[in-house]
């Protein structure tokens, strides 16, 4: 946008230096003239007006309504409920929950529990744990990225992403899932399964035990 942008300023002051010059009269240089005011910004989205086009045809449609919020069904409550039934100890968190499992080799992973917004009225639910911050140390190379797509291809359960937290990228382990009739024995299947796939990738990646 940048650099589009610089593009544009240039040829317009170019054309406008240019007209200038056909008009001036005499062969000395012209004043220095008033800098032409700076455009409005747009919204990305907006196309430019085009400079032919009457005001009327230039006027700017009206905003949409933004749309309604999207209903939450899945409660952290019942889903504390189906952890209690399945004997797992759990941390509530304002809007999530979270488990922590331990392995034999010494080694523990937390995983979240966090209900989503409902998918066409169905309740849904995501399932996420850590796998290694991007940094320095540990970049997002091809190799990296190509690793993370063929385990989320071989796997039947989990996927691997890349988010945003506090401005700095992560990789995570995911698994979205309906909670209508979800049953406690399958909800722990489920948070166990994503806590072992993000623990191998994290120890696979950076040998470290840090989630």
């Amino acid at each position: 946008m940048r650099i589009v942008t610089a593009i544009v300023v240039a040829a317009t002051l170019a054309a406008s230096l240019a007209a200038r010059a056909a008009t001036t009269e005499t062969a000395q240089p012209a004043p220095t003239a008033k800098p032409p005011a700076a455009a409005p910004s747009a919204a990305p989205a907006k196309p430019a007006p085009s400079p032919a086009a009457s005001p009327t045809a230039n006027a700017a449609p009206a905003a949409a309504a933004s749309p309604a919020p999207r209903k939450t069904s899945t409660t952290t409550d019942e889903l504390a409920k189906m952890l209690d039934q399945a004997g797992l100890d759990y941390h509530r968190e304002e809007d999530h929950l979270r488990v922590t499992f331990r392995w034999n080799d010494n080694r523990s992973q937390a995983v979240v529990l966090q209900p989503q917004p409902d998918i066409d009225d169905v309740p849904v639910l995501e399932i996420y744990s850590g796998v290694m911050e991007l940094d320095q140390e540990h970049p997002l190379t091809l190799k990296v990225a190509q690793r993370l797509l063929e385990a989320t291809g071989d796997q039947s359960l989990g996927y691997f992403g890349i988010e945003d937290v506090e401005g700095r990228p992560w990789v995570f382990c995911y698994h979205n899932l309906p909670s209508k009739g979800l049953t406690p024995q399958v909800l722990e299947r489920a948070l166990r399964l994503v806590g072992e796939l993000a623990d191998e990738m994290e120890k696979e990646q950076t040998g470290k035990d840090e989630f």
